[in-house]
This record gives structure tokens, sequence and C-alpha cells, in this order.
């Protein structure tokens, strides 16, 4: 009996293992000690959760780079005055490149600079 249950117990393992992964345990692998198309199946598994788990922190690192455009994107949509939506765009701009500060400039007849549309430079 004890040769029947490895087989059925070894398949139970990767059901376990997919299990897991759909309710996002991403960060399981799983070890076979065996040579054979199981051990190749688990092992397709566990490459599939970390590229998986590698993807989902690219795509928040890449939501967070997006952040500032939606909220200017919801400013406009919802009838900001011009001002405060320039004002987002220069925060989002320094928020972005890292800048400590970051200005927006306007040049008036003949290219004669006139004093900034928009300024953030926050105080500390």
């Amino acid at each position: 009996m004890a040769e029947l249950e490895r087989p059925i117990r070894t398949v139970l393992l990767p059901a376990a293992l997919v299990a897991r992964l759909a309710q996002g345990a991403l960060q399981e692998q799983v070890a076979v000690d065996r040579c054979d198309e199981l051990e190749e199946l688990v092992g397709s598994f566990n490459s599939m959760a970390s590229e998986l788990q590698a993807r989902l922190a690219e795509l928040g690192r890449r939501n967070q780079e997006l952040a500032p455009v939606q909220r200017m994107d919801r400013q406009m949509l919802a009838g900001t005055p011009l001002e405060e939506i320039l004002n987002e765009v220069v925060r989002a701009s320094a928020e972005l490149a890292g800048a400590a500060a970051c200005f927006l400039l306007q040049a008036g007849p003949e290219g004669k600079m006139l004093p900034p549309a928009a300024v953030h430079a926050p105080t500390h």
C-alpha cells in the first residue's frame, strides 16, 4: 500500500502548489526528489511563481511612478483651475525626477522671462 501512496502524495503536491500560487503565495518553492515529468512540472511552477513575483514587483513600481500623472488626470477631469493643474504638474515633475525643487518658467514677448508660472520647493 505504501507504494501506491507515494505517487498519489506526489501528484497532490503540485496541486497544493497551484492552490497556494492562486492565493498569491508566490514566494513559495517546492522541492521534489524525483527525476521525471513531475519534477519538471514542479520546476516549471516554481519558475512561474518567481517570474510572477518579479513582474508584480515591477508593476507596483510602475504604478507608483504613474500616481502623479493619475492625480493630474483627475484634476483635469474635475475642472480644476489651470493654475492648480500647473502646480500639480510641477510637483509631480519634481517627484518623478527626485528633485528637491522644480519650476515652470514662462517666456513673455520677445523671449523675455516672466516670473515662474508654478513652483514646487517644499520646506523641510
